[in-house]
């Protein structure tokens, strides 16, 4: 079989495909015409299943961290197009296609250690008659995988533009009503000798800055996160369908990967107690799966949960299942699976809300981590591709990982993102109460440009500034509860462990 169908996306031809040669070349010998010719002695291979770790190529003797190669393909072409492909590697690339540059990632690396096309998408033009496709491979640390692969194409604007059309007619009334409790990052924790006896961080300023944080969540699951919690179950009607909450369940941290499935263990056991009957839904953040072995640990612990609590098989913490008419895609936002999320939303065009569950948000949070966002690691074309597929969709985000609350809207032409961000970490009594500390979409920037002055971070958020439709954020901690319904979505805020809303406010 050929590698697969690339397809010409941007030629508006229905059905035409360009397909690679099954046959490819390896050589070592990195000529300065490497570009442009295979050189004679290049060794003939296939990939299989879109991979190959080209250590194999030279004898199955492991190479060195820096070592080169370069892999060709010689495709050919029946009419010009334009062709949608994607490339992963151990660790950095360079592609060309007749002789000319479309991808680098000498600088950047690959921006994943999860191996996909769609770590590096890219569109080429292909010309008619023979092409040749050059890719120049440099060894990372722990192997030499090359990948290839088709990518569905979806043109995407680097810019985001306001709506102009009118906006879409409201869902139509019908359907059920449910409801939903949603909290935010909880760091469920103990007494430093219950899970960090085995903490063992040699750098200095990390050891002294999260041993600060073993001792804030202890104070927290001493007496206040049981009270929020309490409350939030408090919410409980004969409507809710689930209690759902946004990753970082618990600190990590533990020193090895026994340790942490307990602590998985133990808060899935106290959350669900809390809970009763209903599904406790969670999703991974970047703290449950920090420390020696966590991250297998974390899968290990969630994915059987998960799936009992479901009632299916869940294999990945990338996942969605439909609720009441309406889709719901969890997503790992350490190693999100592309091609899973692309599948929720094509197997589901007709749900009648879209929601997005995922510890980093979708649209970066203006604040001094704001670089920490799904796809936020990757390419910007990943990051782009997925942006405008999430517009196309009119989903709405349920986020964390900032410690804060906030709402954030765009709004295009090609449809609609409305996130959520909860908070669940009540650190101190006063976060109880909820403070604004903005309140227009106009302010959404402002503290790169005042505060953090990160160029970085000022041209990350200029592309989505134009189409920034609502923007509020706040201090506090607390909980959600999200009331569903065919005439629209409203999140009620709950400072701690309050039984009287602080902020009501419709998603849709």
């Amino acid at each position: 079989m050929l590698l697969g169908t690339l397809l010409a996306g941007l030629n508006g031809i229905a059905g035409e495909f360009f397909p690679l040669a099954d046959q490819w070349f390896f050589s070592e010998h990195v000529s300065g015409e490497w570009q442009n010719r295979v050189p004679a002695e290049a060794v003939p291979f296939a990939l299989k299943d879109g991979r190959i770790d080209l250590d194999l190529l030279r004898g199955g003797a492991a190479g060195k961290e820096h070592d080169t190669a370069v892999v060709y393909n010689r495709f050919l072409s029946e009419r010009d197009g334009m062709l949608s492909i994607g490339f992963g590697c151990d660790w950095w690339m360079q592609v060309f296609c007749n002789g000319r540059e479309y991808l680098n990632t000498l600088k950047s690396g690959n921006g994943s250690s999860s191996y996909s096309p769609w770590n590096q998408p890219v569109l080429i033009p292909v010309k008619k008659g023979m092409n040749l496709l050059a890719v120049k491979l440099i060894r990372g640390r722990n192997s030499f995988t090359f990948v290839c692969g088709a990518v569905p194409p979806l043109p995407v604007p680097q810019i985001l533009a306001r709506r102009t059309l009118p906006p879409p007619a409201p869902p139509a009334g019908s359907g059920s009503s449910y409801q939903l409790i949603l909290l935010g990052d909880t760091h469920f924790d103990a007494p430093y000798e219950v899970y960090h006896s085995a903490y063992n961080e040699p750098d200095e300023k990390l050891n002294r800055i999260q041993r600060a944080e073993f001792a804030r969540n202890e104070a927290i699951w001493r007496e206040r996160g049981p009270r929020m919690l309490k409350a939030a179950a408090g919410q409980i009607t004969e409507r809710t369908r689930a209690v759902v909450q946004v990753g970082d369940l618990v600190q990590g941290d533990c020193g090895n990967p026994e340790t942490h499935e307990r602590m998985m263990l133990d808060t899935l056991s106290a959350f669900k107690a809390s809970f009763r009957a209903l599904p406790f839904l969670t999703v991974p953040g970047n703290h449950d799966v920090r420390g020696p072995g966590a991250a297998e640990a974390c899968r290990r612990t969630l994915l059987p949960y998960l799936s009992r609590e479901l009632n299916r098989k869940i294999t990945s913490t990338t996942f969605h299942f439909m609720l009441e008419g309406d889709l719901y895609v969890f997503i790992d936002f350490n190693e999100p699976d592309c091609d899973a999320i692309r599948r929720a939303f094509a197997e589901h065009p007709d749900a009648r809300y879209k929601f997005v569950v995922t510890h980093g948000p979708v649209l970066p949070a203006d604040s001094g981590s704001c670089s920490w966002f799904l796809f936020g690691f990757g390419a910007d074309n990943v990051r782009r591709y997925f942006r405008e597929l999430f517009l196309r969709n009119d989903v709405i985000v349920l986020t964390g990982h900032e410690h804060a609350l906030e709402l954030l809207e765009c709004a295009t032409d090609s449809g609609r993102i409305t996130q959520l961000m909860a908070n669940s970490v009540w650190s101190a009594e006063p976060l109880a109460q909820y403070v604004q500390e903005a309140g227009s979409a106009a302010e959404y920037g402002r503290n790169q440009q005042e505060v953090f002055r990160n160029p970085d971070g000022i041209r990350l958020l200029a592309e989505y500034q134009p189409a920034v439709t609502r923007y509020w954020h706040a201090r506090g901690a607390g909980y959600f509860r999200l009331d569903i319904a065919p005439d629209g979505v409203v999140a009620h805020y709950f400072g701690g462990d309050s039984a009287t809303p602080s902020k009501t406010i419709r998603l849709r």
